[in-house]
């Protein structure tokens, strides 16, 4: 079993859903050759950027299979989370089955304020009930419930915990996680602190603005990795993101691949899509950013 992933940019791939609410497994083979083409080293299927917990458990399987049929040599991380542990070991052992690379799998979501000693429990019964390689997933601000580094210390003795995925957008969270957890493979979630976390040892990251820009990430990560300044990217980057931020972010984030030349996508309740003047704001923010042509 391979438990180390390479290092460098994953994007947290969006779910292609038709106007009439269907996942169109078809589509995943487009947008997984575009990202191959823009140079990322890997993927996660039925993440928060893809919907993942807006999809059933068979549909996220289907599009599990699916990505992992059509990605050939990148890697392949599956969201595997669900409110209940059942589910959740149900698709990581499918993620397995399929030979996806990781699983990504954030807190039981539904309960707010268990006990460290009830989610160590949780993990602790799904790294007993797989092999895979396991990256915890620290979002706070979606799941309503931290990681803390007492829940990961009860872990360690897991050789197949790999890492983890911080989208706290906290710094010293994150820089924690680095400095207490070297074992680990910490990849940052949050775009804005990408070049200081990986200047600080961060494996890499997984992001959501990939979807629709994967460029502006990787050319971030390729300049530090080859020791050069990354100032000028890094700001064209936080720029860029100020404007996404300001919309509700998957719908956005699908809007900008349609504008990209990618199929048009839609979202699930209970999102909704952009409005038009969100939209408008939105392609006048890119293009004066020089995103958008």
């Amino acid at each position: 079993m391979t438990t180390s992933l390479p290092q460098g940019v994953y994007t947290a791939l969006v779910t292609p859903i038709t106007s009439a609410g269907d996942v169109d497994l078809d589509a995943f083979r487009g947008l997984v050759d575009w990202q191959r083409q823009h140079g990322v080293l890997g993927l996660v299927v039925c993440g928060t950027t893809g919907e993942g917990t807006s999809l059933s458990v068979e549909e996220r399987e289907r599009a599990i299979c699916t990505v992992r049929e059509c990605a050939a040599d990148l890697k392949v991380i599956a969201g595997t989370g669900c409110a209940n542990l059942p589910e959740t070991i149900r698709l990581s052992r499918f993620a397995q089955q399929e030979g996806c690379d990781a699983i990504l799998v954030i807190p039981p979501f539904y309960y707010k304020q268990v006990s460290d000693e009830g989610l160590a429990a949780y993990y602790m019964r799904l790294l007993d009930a797989v092999d895979v390689p396991v990256l915890l997933y620290n979002y706070p601000e979606l799941a309503g419930i931290s990681i803390s580094p007492e829940v990961v210390e009860a872990l360690l003795d897991y050789p197949h915990l790999v890492g983890l995925k911080d989208s706290s957008g906290d710094w010293d969270t994150l820089l924690s996680f680095l400095l207490r957890f070297p074992r680990l493979q910490i990849f940052v979630g949050a775009e804005n602190l990408l070049a200081d976390a990986l200047a600080s040892g961060a494996r890499g990251c997984i992001s959501g603005l990939a979807s629709a820009l994967p460029e502006l990430i990787v050319r971030v990560d390729s300049a530090l990795r080859r020791g050069e300044d990354t100032t000028t990217h890094n700001e064209h980057l936080l720029s860029v993101l100020e404007v996404v931020d300001a919309m509700p972010f998957i719908p956005a984030i699908k809007q900008i691949c349609a504008w990209r030349g990618l199929p048009s996508m839609a979202v699930r309740p209970p999102l909704s899509e952009l409005t038009a003047s969100q939209a408008d704001a939105l392609r006048s923010g890119l293009s004066s950013l020089e995103v958008l042509q």
